[in-house]
């Protein structure tokens, strides 16, 4: 059997003819849309693909490394609209989460005798700002009420709620609040000598051991008086002789 050689002679075929007959049955351009494009890899994107009448793909390219090893984002069928986040366009694309990314991408679909692609579009999608925790600022503390306290007094506080110490001072023979103390801030030094009570009262200690500072039991008899004083609890009854102090 002899072959007509006619019918093998590709010559004289067109294929840049071809290409534009297979463009006008799809009827419009393929091609894509995305918006916003800019934005952290947690923002949502939303992508819209026109002039696909068959299944395809959107991809990213990677210029250097020819379409057929693009990463593939997203399958579709036909025209879509949908969203993705900027983490889902970065799919197989090896960028630093520190990193920002610039990125273009494109749509294409599958034909019979060759894909048809679209034009890229240029997406820069940030890395997503890290969110620093932040302290709230503490309210105005309780301050318990106290029986007596000598104007210009100051105290060192521990809040319970806020786990924090605040700083109050005597106004008008009551304890006001002045200040919450600041990280890494040294206690307040203690008042000239002579210039503060001696002796607690039992409410005065009681109030102090309530609000986690220490209060000491003190001998006030000659001689004794060189000891050192030993922490005091409620539990602790006051003998003649002996007082509470807020160092020992």
């Amino acid at each position: 059997m002899e072959l007509d050689n006619e019918s093998l002679d590709f010559g004289d075929t067109d294929y840049d003819e071809l290409d534009e007959g297979l463009d006008e049955e799809l009827g419009e351009p393929l091609g894509l849309t995305i918006s916003p494009e800019t934005g952290y890899r947690t923002d949502k994107f939303k992508v819209t693909i026109y002039g696909m009448d068959k299944k395809g793909w959107i991809a990213s390219s990677k210029p250097g490394y020819g379409r057929i090893n693009d990463p593939k984002i997203r399958m579709v069928d036909g025209n879509e609209t949908f969203e993705v986040t900027g983490e889902e366009l970065l799919k197989d694309r090896e960028f630093k989460e520190h990193e920002d990314a610039l990125i273009w991408v494109y749509a294409c679909d599958d034909r019979l005798i060759t894909n048809k692609y679209s034009d890229s579009v240029q997406v820069m999608i940030r890395a997503t700002p890290q969110e620093v925790p932040t302290t709230p600022s503490p309210g105005e503390p309780t301050i318990p009420p106290s029986t007596t306290c000598i104007d210009g007094d100051t105290d060192r506080v521990y809040d319970a709620t806020y786990k924090r110490h605040y700083i109050r001072k005597c106004v008008d023979g009551k304890w006001v609040f002045s200040h919450w103390e600041a990280a890494g801030e040294s206690p307040i030094a203690p008042p000239p000598p002579g210039t503060e009570p001696k002796y607690l009262s039992i409410d005065e200690a009681r109030e102090r051991t309530a609000a986690g500072l220490q209060c000491y039991i003190k001998c006030v008899l000659p001689l004794l008086d060189l000891l050192p004083g030993l922490p005091w609890s409620s539990s602790i009854p006051i003998l003649p002789g002996f007082v509470i102090t807020k160092r020992p």
